[in-house]
């Protein structure tokens, strides 16, 4: 083998991150996962110089002062989307598959856009982990369409429930509608039945491909379609964020993939049945969640890097 072939196989062309918190004390495990081509194809003698740098510099202790992601992380993720900006729905799943970034998995609640990509995933045969939180307050019209999808692909989706004694704590403690009485109570709630939940799916992935799109919302307007999340430690792929509703409504009929009834009767975004209504014209697609109050609503699963909670 050649000494120079060596080297770049030794190097990476992508990398992870695992970020470990304690107080003001931040570890990085940095994974060696392929050779330095693609790194430099995207971003050029630069960026690899930036990651040798970078691997030197934290073998040898450095510490990033309480930052979780630093330049070179942006400068990777930056180019994916400059990379993938242009590709069809297909081809960005082909071209993330061949990056080697390690373990990717799609989380679906059942909505329009995650059925569009349940579609991508298994009609294309991807090697995807296609997984679902069962919160234990869906809508009927939520598993009718959990049921539909497993006949249309014959494929498996893993569901995660929320821990039983969590659950049952929390119900014994302040009842089965705390979520109404604070935004704490009910991030408290989002917490025990989903958050949780998504952290034990997650373990192990690499790569979250996700179903958000711009439109969604005004926070989901700045995302794109590689971003890195400090709340679980991973790079998330989202994408439907660029699409817009008619785009994913198209791609549905064409299909003719099982939908959400309740989508037809005003329910642009839908998720526990206690925390969702319909919305009325010209409102935020996710402004029938937690329509009581005052928030960003969200439930913890997708959150601004500059949010911890």
């Amino acid at each position: 083998m050649p000494k120079d072939d060596g080297i770049k196989r030794s190097l990476a062309k992508t990398f992870s991150w695992r970020v470990i918190g304690t107080l003001d004390t931040i570890l990085i495990a940095y994974i060696i996962t392929g050779t330095i081509n693609h790194a430099l194809s995207i971003g050029g003698i630069e960026l690899v110089s930036k990651m040798i740098l970078y691997f030197f510099t934290n073998a040898a202790g450095t510490k990033l002062n309480g930052e979780k992601i630093n330049v070179m992380e942006n400068d990777y993720i930056s180019n994916l989307n400059k990379e993938f900006v242009n590709k069809t729905l297909n081809g960005a799943f082909t071209a993330l598959l061949k990056l080697n970034l390690g373990n990717i998995a799609f989380s679906t609640s059942f909505g329009l856009e995650d059925q569009v990509i349940i579609d991508a995933i298994f009609s294309n045969n991807h090697p995807i982990k296609v997984f679902t939180l069962d919160t234990g307050r869906l809508f009927e019209e939520t598993y009718q369409v959990y049921h539909d999808t497993l006949n249309k692909y014959n494929r498996t989706i893993i569901p995660y429930y929320p821990n039983q004694d969590k659950v049952e704590a929390l119900l014994s403690k302040k009842g089965p509608y705390s979520f109404y009485e604070s935004i704490e109570n009910r991030k408290e709630c989002c917490k025990i039945r989903k958050v949780d939940p998504l952290q034990r799916a997650l373990k192990g992935v690499d790569v979250w491909v996700t179903g958000l799109r711009g439109e969604q919302s005004h926070f989901r307007k700045e995302l794109e379609l590689f971003e890195y999340d400090n709340s679980f430690g991973l790079i998330k792929f989202n994408p439907l964020i660029h699409w817009s509703k008619e785009e994913v409504e198209r791609y549905l009929t064409l299909k003719k993939i099982p939908q959400n009834s309740l989508h037809q009767k005003g329910f642009p975004s839908i998720g526990c049945a206690p925390c969702t209504r319909a919305v009325k014209d010209g409102e935020d697609a996710r402004s029938g969640r937690w329509w009581w109050e005052e928030s960003k609503k969200e439930c913890g699963l997708h959150l601004p890097n500059t949010q911890n909670s």
